[in-house]
């Protein structure tokens, strides 16, 4: 297991405030911000896997991928589909979808996509990034 400062967090999110209270508690669960990428936009997040993936960069790639379920361009389903299509650098990535949404349907639908660890709802505390850290997520 790595050290909690060389995790990688990939944030996509449009709403600033999310990045902002998640950047904190990843930090405060011990994770170095120079690890944390945000992105606004699913399409600027797909861009940077891609960028990764054909450089080769293993150690560039997430280890923990939050993103939101619902943003205006693009939503957490699109970056799912398009994500499925990357040649990935990494096996070891979890992703999350974030969400104030407690629609049974969305919660059915994640339950069934194999890149997908699970749904969670937005606003993730220290313990959740504490809990990855050690591998308990």
């Amino acid at each position: 297991m790595r050290a909690s400062k060389d995790f990688r967090i990939m944030l996509i999110d449009d709403d600033y405030a999310a990045h902002t209270y998640h950047k904190i508690m990843i930090e405060e669960a011990g994770i170095v911000n120079e690890n944390i990428h945000e992105h606004y936009s699913v399409e600027e997040a797909i861009t940077n896997l891609r960028n990764i993936a054909n450089g080769g960069n293993l150690e560039a790639w997430p280890d923990l991928i939050l993103v939101d379920l619902n943003m205006p361009s693009k939503s957490g389903w699109d970056f799912i589909n398009e994500y499925g299509s990357i040649e990935k650098a990494s096996n070891r990535t979890k992703i999350f979808l974030v969400t104030n949404s407690e629609n049974p349907a969305d919660i059915r639908r994640v339950n069934e996509l194999p890149d997908v660890e699970g749904f969670k709802p937005k606003f993730l505390g220290k313990e959740f990034f504490e809990q990855f850290t050690l591998g308990q997520n």
